[in-house]
């Protein structure tokens, strides 16, 4: 426990505090927004007074647009992947890496070049290899994530999901960020999630913002969840935002693809895309 804590650390305290208080779903101490330390970036890409940050492990570590609004790299931060599958008459296994600097579980250590925009993985197990490759795009403010999960083994695997999983703390962190970890979120049934701010709550002076989470490619059979936890590590975890939107609260938010069944040797890609707007 540290000894002092900083200002920033006393105001996420006291607004968790007040959300135990009220007794919002779902929200347990686990689930708060504390301080994560930032690792080295693997990859920056800037453009379009927007900057976002790689860890060689392939997650999100920084997005911020327009400069001084932080919106995934602040309090537990931040971004990243699970995949799940089973081998017949097995228990389904669950590897992911959520948090930079943990080194996940159930993965191996990343293959990746220092500057490069590519990370590939290998399941404890030695059944899954997952590749990720980024691009950016500065016209859109948007960075692409294409993801590649192959079976590497010489059975089927079934009960094969991979889920995109963001703490999104929109308007948060930055020179200019005021928001205390509190957004409104909402998802469509399928293709996309995404957390804002009502301008209205804005302070003098400072603007409100949306981040998104969207579907370009992939499997047919995908959903879109705004999640209790913010860095949700479950296979399939409940959605809270099907029936309308989350107000003012701090909640995960993920793209599932349910693939199912993965044949010896097959690999299913998919692609999604962060951006501000």
């Amino acid at each position: 426990m540290k000894e002092k804590a900083t200002m920033r650390e006393l105001v996420k305290y006291t607004l968790f505090s007040v959300a135990c208080i009220l007794c919002l779903p779902g929200l347990s101490f686990a689930q708060q927004d504390i301080n994560t330390p930032i690792p080295p970036n693997s990859v920056t890409f800037s453009g379009n007074d927007t900057t976002v940050g790689v860890d060689s492990d392939g997650h999100i570590i920084q997005f911020e647009s327009p400069t001084g609004y932080e919106h995934i790299g602040v309090g537990a931060f931040s971004e990243g992947y699970v995949v799940c599958y089973r081998l017949p008459g097995a228990s389904v296994v669950n590897a992911f890496d959520v948090t930079p600097g943990s080194g996940g579980h159930g993965f191996g250590p990343s293959d990746s070049i220092p500057g490069g925009n590519f990370t590939t993985r290998t399941t404890l197990d030695g059944l899954v290899r997952f590749n990720q490759v980024v691009s950016f795009d500065p016209a859109t403010r948007a960075l692409t994530i294409t993801m590649r999960v192959r079976n590497l083994s010489s059975v089927t695997l079934d009960n094969v999901t991979v889920r995109r999983q963001v703490d999104f703390d929109v308007d948060t962190g930055g020179a200019l960020g005021w928001a205390g970890f509190i957004n409104n979120h909402a998802n469509s049934s399928r293709d996309s999630v995404f957390a804002w701010n009502d301008p209205n709550r804005a302070p003098s002076g400072r603007d409100a913002h949306q981040m998104e989470l969207a579907h370009l490619l992939g499997l047919s059979d995908h959903t879109a969840k705004v999640t209790p936890g913010i860095l949700d590590t479950a296979c399939s975890p409940d959605s809270l935002a099907d029936s309308g939107p989350v107000l003012n609260q701090d909640r995960g938010d993920t793209l599932q693809y349910n693939i199912g069944l993965l044949r010896p040797g097959q690999a299913a890609a998919i692609r999604v895309r962060y951006s501000r707007s």
